[in-house]
């Protein structure tokens, strides 16, 4: 029978799981198709205009996922209506 390491940390099938399917560091192709169908050359722009993070590991640059992520999440903008808001009538 195998011993069990308390010390090692268990992780969960939906962890592990994701992990193995979400990258930590994608290329700038990558990211580029990522970030709805641009190209490589804008992303390395986006980087060397600090729009965009990355990470350098020996001779390989990247960027993080996560940051590609949070990048989209703060582009986000809704539209406000032009509209007037009508007030509410209320009845006694």
């Amino acid at each position: 029978m195998m011993e069990q390491n308390p010390n090692k940390e268990s992780t969960t099938s939906s962890e592990s799981s994701k992990m193995d399917h979400t990258p930590l560091v994608v290329t700038y192709a990558e990211a580029g198709k990522m970030l709805l169908g641009i190209s490589e050359s804008t992303v390395r722009r986006m980087v060397a205009d600090g729009e965009l993070p990355y990470v350098k590991i020996r001779w390989r640059v990247g960027i993080p996922y996560d940051a590609l992520l949070e990048y989209v999440k703060n582009q986000t903008r809704y539209a406000v209506s032009k509209q007037p808001v009508k007030q509410c009538l209320t009845i006694d």
